[in-house]
């Protein structure tokens, strides 16, 4: 699953630009939204590895019923 092996990586610690600030008090506020999104891509990925089926049958219709709103229009 190269899709969600791509998730799990680290880049490199990026380099700020000239008058870019992140206060202290936000930077562990980041740190747990990060450790949030990496909760529910885990829980996602391991939904779609018990049962491949349900999540592509989800898919497709999510994928009918946005074909049916757009065909009808606003």
């Amino acid at each position: 699953m190269a899709l969600f092996d791509r998730f799990t990586r680290t880049a490199g610690t990026p380099v700020p630009t000239t008058g870019e600030y992140i206060p202290a008090q936000s930077q562990g506020a980041l740190s747990g939204l990060r450790g949030q999104a990496g909760a529910v891509v885990d829980r996602a990925t391991q939904v779609y590895k018990q049962n491949p089926k349900l999540v592509g049958g989800i898919g497709l219709l999510a994928l009918a019923g946005l074909l049916v709103r757009m065909k009808q229009g606003r």
